[in-house]
């Protein structure tokens, strides 16, 4: 398991190794952390805006000792594993690196997504590595359709933190994704918030009405 120390050292070791600035945003178990809704993690979850950056943290992290994995099929189900969107995993020990490009599966990691992550996280080393720390309601949007386990528990925590969450963010940005599954899978983990966390009744009929659309 990695803590907060643990990963905020390991970034500052990458950016000594890379030869070129590098902007990415962290999600998941990193960004949890970050935000102090979780004390450890296993994966570090990245996202970078062109493959070339992606690339070069990929070669700085195995200078490290990091080893590309092939056990995508065993953390993320079989039809997520196959996507072309599927991360590349790095392993060292029991620690995990998944960088992705552009895309987290069926998100698309647009500029909206990117000018929302406005908590920024600069490590300075040869190079600079950027961490954008993705916001929370886009963080719920990626728990409620990576369907790991423990992402609804997370979901769950997030809004005990933070109870000012704009679900009219989140359904937006479900709908301009302009994906059906993507919409079914946020309106399955709403309803079951939904009591807990008083959503109201409109962003359900927003969901509902591009459901028919």
């Amino acid at each position: 398991m990695i803590i907060i120390e643990d990963q905020n050292q390991l970034f500052l070791l990458i950016a000594d190794k890379i030869s070129k600035d590098i902007e990415c945003v962290a999600f998941g178990g990193t960004a949890m952390m970050y935000k102090q809704y979780k004390n450890a993690t296993k994966d570090i979850d990245l996202v970078f805006f062109d493959l070339e950056s992606r690339d070069e943290f990929a070669r700085a992290i195995k200078k490290l000792g990091y080893k590309e994995s092939n056990y995508l099929r065993s953390i993320y189900p079989k039809e997520k594993s196959k996507m072309k969107t599927a991360p590349l995993m790095y392993t060292r020990g029991d620690e995990r690196f998944d960088l992705f490009v552009k895309n987290i599966f069926n998100i698309k990691v647009n500029e909206s997504i990117r000018q929302r992550s406005t908590d920024i996280r600069d490590f300075n080393g040869k190079k600079l590595l950027r961490l954008r720390i993705l916001g929370d309601e886009d963080l719920i949007l990626l728990k409620a359709i990576t369907s790991r386990e423990g992402d609804f528990k997370d979901i769950e925590e997030i809004c005990k933190n933070n109870p000012n969450i704009d679900w009219g963010v989140v359904v937006n940005e479900a709908i301009n994704q302009g994906n059906l599954l993507i919409v079914i899978d946020l309106e399955e983990k709403m309803k079951k918030l939904e009591k807990e966390f008083f959503i109201k009744k409109k962003y359900f009929d927003r969901l509902y009405a591009f459901d028919k659309s």
